[in-house]
């Protein structure tokens, strides 16, 4: 079971955090940073570890990229991973990934190019 908190923080406090998460969102940074071991790092990982091993000018979704693990993924981690995959990937921090489109079911549809 999830539980869900809420922080108050001052401006100052929002800035430093904000800047520290980089490209992750302050919730994903904090837990990131807090576990490790989380869910959402150990699929991300292995997400951009398979990356590496496909050919040059390969389509791909992260559904198809994880196949049968991806059942297996807490439906708001496959969530998060996605919103932040398609994040980095627009801001050029995954240098060897592009957005393609979305295919008929809102499956967001990449492209490895090098």
């Amino acid at each position: 079971m999830s539980k869900n908190i809420q922080l108050t923080l001052t401006d100052s406090q929002y800035e430093t955090l904000l800047k520290k998460a980089g490209s992750f969102s302050i919730q994903q940074y904090l837990i990131k940073k807090e576990f490790p071991n989380h869910e959402f790092s150990h699929w991300f990982n292995e997400i951009t570890g398979l990356i590496e091993k496909l050919p040059p000018d390969t389509n791909f979704s992260l559904k198809t990229l994880l196949s049968v693990n991806w059942e297996t993924i807490p439906k708001g981690v496959r969530l998060s991973i996605g919103k932040q995959f398609l994040k980095e990937v627009n801001e050029g921090s995954i240098r060897a990934v592009k957005y393609v489109k979305k295919d008929s079911a809102n499956t967001t549809i990449y492209k490895k190019t090098l």
